[in-house]
């Protein structure tokens, strides 16, 4: 969403954002804790690292390691078969690119950008219904906003970033299909839910800094978020930050025997305790099943803190369904009155979905939608 509002900027466009959390990034965010002992410890528990593909994303990324906002990740990758006791190292080493000092400050340099570029950033704040105002040749955008309460926009032209906001555009009759898509792809009902544990360790642990994890029931990957650059504020000496994923399956159980669970409410609150002591214990097996090849003959370490656990509702989209039609083969869709636009990590071929590059290729085709 900041991409595409910093290219329409570029151009010349008046854009207002709207951004329901306190700060962009969507998975390509960070986790710090603000209190307890833990205070200042920070994880990427969402999207590790992004890989440039195409041109137009490895232009940009150059851009971004010029200013800083990203850095090469380096160090020993591979993957780890649990079942078989095996470690295979990386043949190919890839580019790694993370932001620093933290995954959100690639998305927290775009929003200044898109800032110094006049656009109005408008953070905490839940866009609540769209409808055409006659009276001004215009979409009226109500927005809820923790500090200013409801407001209203108009706006010539309106994107949705996010599948989550497919309620918003259910009563713009042009673009019911898109809503439609939106909803087949990437809300809580269609997409894949992920758990992150975030685990504090005694370090160093002479583990590689990441590795896929294979023939484990709950774990899909491991990262020694330490290890990344621009992190030696994000926790003290003597101790190493991981970020454990868990696999697609183990996901896919718990969301089908407890659903969607409040967030703040006792249940979703055990819910994560059991999800976060699952993922301990499966990174445990993990490391031990290969322990010497690994260069951790002692195990993974004991932690030092409780883990800390998170949900992603609706992490991945759907890796099927309607997009695999022409409907999406500009990355983007578009309402029949061609003012009403959606784009995402969704608006790709299957094996892209969910891709940082995704995202970034279809915000800019839906900028460039916009301008037109």
């Amino acid at each position: 969403a900041v991409a595409r509002a910093v290219e329409v900027a570029k151009a010349g466009g008046e854009v207002a954002l709207f951004e329901q959390s306190r700060g962009p990034g969507g998975r390509a965010s960070s986790r710090s804790m603000r209190t307890g002992a833990e205070m200042g410890y920070t994880w990427d528990h969402g999207c590790q690292y992004f890989t440039p593909k195409s041109p137009e994303v490895t232009s940009a990324a150059e851009g971004w390691l010029e200013a800083g906002a990203v850095c090469e990740w380096g160090g020993r990758f591979g993957v780890v078969d649990a079942l078989g006791g095996r470690w295979t190292e990386e043949a190919e080493p890839r580019q790694r690119l993370v932001g620093t000092p933290r995954m959100a400050s690639l998305a927290e340099h775009l929003l200044e950008s898109a800032r110094g570029l006049g656009v109005s950033v408008h953070l905490g704040a839940k866009c609540t219904s769209l409808s055409w105002s006659n009276n001004d040749g215009a979409w009226a955008i109500a927005s809820e906003h923790r500090e200013e309460g409801t407001l209203e926009t108009l706006a010539d032209v309106v994107v949705a970033s996010d599948c989550l906001l497919a309620p918003l555009v259910d009563g713009v009759e042009s673009a019911r299909g898109l809503a439609a898509t939106m909803r087949a792809l990437g809300t809580t009902e269609s997409a894949s839910a992920s758990f992150a544990a975030m685990l504090a360790v005694r370090g160093p642990t002479g583990l590689p800094d990441g590795f896929q994890v294979t023939g484990s029931e709950t774990v899909s990957w491991m990262a020694k978020d330490s290890s990344k650059p621009g992190r030696s504020e994000c926790a003290p000496a003597g101790v190493e930050l991981w970020t454990v994923h868990a696999s697609s399956e183990y996901a896919a159980a718990v969301m089908a025997e407890h659903g969607v669970t409040r967030r703040g409410s006792p249940e979703h609150e055990a819910l994560l305790h059991e999800v976060g002591n699952a993922l301990v214990q499966g990174a445990r097996e993990a490391v031990a099943s290969a322990a010497e090849a690994l260069g951790a003959p002692g195990g993974f370490p004991e932690l030092v803190s409780e883990p800390q656990c998170h949900r992603w509702a609706a992490g991945f989209p759907s890796t099927s369904g309607p997009a695999d039609t022409d409907s999406l083969q500009y990355r983007y869709m578009a309402s029949s009155c061609g003012t009403v636009l959606a784009c995402g990590d969704w608006a790709a071929p299957g094996k892209e979905r969910g891709l940082v590059e995704a995202a970034i290729l279809s915000g800019k085709a839906a900028a460039r939608a916009a301008m037109a």
